[in-house]
């Protein structure tokens, strides 16, 4: 017997059934949009990790360093902030 569980979506939230390549580019789109107006990496698990205090500011330098380009850059500028 299977159950099936309902969990509303909070405010903020986006759903995308990208189960074609048209609906796999809006969603491209979408996410590319959110980034470059909220200057945030959307689900940066780096950021995640060390928002939520499971690594620290060192940790997240040293992860930094390994990163290259533009997500160096923005990991970088993470460990910058205050």
């Amino acid at each position: 017997k299977r159950c099936l569980n309902v969990v509303p979506l909070g405010r903020g939230i986006a759903w995308f059934d990208a189960g074609t390549t048209d609906a796999l580019l809006d969603v491209t789109h979408y996410m590319a949009a959110v980034e470059k107006r909220q200057q945030r990496k959307v689900a940066c698990p780096e950021e995640i990790a060390w928002r939520q205090g499971w690594i620290n500011r060192t940790q997240l330098k040293a992860l930094a360093k390994r990163a290259r380009g533009a997500y160096q850059d923005y990991l970088q500028r993470l460990v910058e902030e205050p």
